[in-house]
């Protein structure tokens, strides 16, 4: 199954921590203390960081990858984020090659659809907020 296994808390956050993380350069390692140096120093969703790495901006050790770097481009930020949404989520977009363009309804019984019944509602729902709440910062075309 190909889509991401994690999922945000607060997908609504995601927009403010994708620009603090442009805003900044790449650090060594992507941990709660850089989440700090982001300005982050209230309550922060350190499932960020298991999203980050399943979308493949950060190495399985939270390094910032080849990905990380061209997101950081403010000209093609968008389309890389793009590119790294197809490639999590590729079974959704075999379904339906526009999964981008889909309502919440609908990106989530196509996901309850991949999972087979092995992931239950609430996860299903959490993962369609987070595919959504990337969906809204990238650029498909």
């Amino acid at each position: 199954m190909s889509m991401l296994k994690k999922s945000l808390y607060s997908p609504e956050n995601l927009k403010s921590y994708m620009e603090a993380i442009r805003k900044t350069e790449e650090p060594e390692i992507f941990d709660l203390d850089f989440f700090k140096k982001l300005g982050f120093t209230g309550k922060i969703d350190n499932s960020l960081i298991e999203v980050l790495i399943e979308l493949g901006f950060l190495s399985d050790d939270a390094r910032p990858t080849i990905l990380y770097l061209r997101y950081l481009d403010d000209v093609m930020h968008k389309k890389v984020l793009a590119e790294a949404i197809r490639n999590a989520y590729s079974d959704l977009f075999i379904l339906e090659s526009k999964a981008n363009e889909l309502n919440f309804g609908a990106i989530k019984n196509r996901m309850k659809k991949i999972s087979q019944g092995k992931i239950n509602d609430s996860i299903i729902t959490r993962n369609t907020a987070t595919f959504a709440a990337l969906c809204e910062l990238a650029d498909f075309d």
